[in-house]
């Protein structure tokens, strides 16, 4: 599970994660991060506190959204079309180069 933290000020937030990574987030900047960055993380918390971040949990990230949609779409329509169409493709004889 991801999840985006974003700077709610108008100076720049640092936010260390357990990793030992720091984002540094420019004023209204949203940046995702897994979810072990974050848990158990007291700087994390402390600025959740003094409001200074908002962290929001996301539910896919938004490459497997697309993924997901594509799938569905060639899915559907392979569906429609299995066993009316037979390939008319022909396979090439393969070539050897002879020396």
């Amino acid at each position: 599970m991801n999840y985006e933290i974003q700077n709610l000020t108008r100076r720049l937030v640092s936010v260390h994660c357990n990793s030992g990574k720091t984002f540094h987030l420019p004023p209204g900047c949203k940046h995702e991060v897994p979810e072990q960055e974050l848990t158990g993380s007291r700087s994390v918390k402390k600025l959740k506190d003094r409001k200074l971040i908002g962290v929001r949990q996301l539910s896919k990230s938004p490459a497997i959204k697309s993924a997901v949609k594509k799938a569905v779409k060639v899915r559907t329509k392979s569906a429609r079309t299995s066993g009316t169409k037979k390939s008319s493709r022909k396979k090439s004889p393969s070539r050897k180069k002879s020396r």
